[in-house]
């Protein structure tokens, strides 16, 4: 879990991590690592005007790459309502 104020490159540093990952380049420090998937739970940026543009300025590869921004579940009335994903609960 990252936190903190808006504007403070939360969004950047684990964008950067999601490419680093999926590409298998080094992380900071170092470690060596193959290629691997990663799952964002991004809700407040919007996928296409903002989180895919800058992972590909950072040299993703999007193929690695999914995003759950939120989950349709249903009310106690049977109504349809998007909320964001509770882990474990929607692993």
């Amino acid at each position: 879990l990252i936190d903190g104020d808006g504007g403070a490159g939360k969004s950047t540093l684990l964008l950067d991590l999601a490419a680093r990952l999926s590409t298998g380049t080094s992380l900071p420090g170092g470690a060596q690592h193959a290629p691997m998937s990663t799952l964002l739970l991004m809700a407040e940026d919007g996928l296409s005007d903002t989180i895919r543009p800058r992972l590909e300025l950072a040299g993703a590869d999007l193929s690695r790459i999914g995003a759950l921004p939120t989950i349709t579940d249903a009310s106690r009335d049977g109504t349809p309502y998007d909320r964001l994903p509770l882990l474990p609960d929607d692993a």
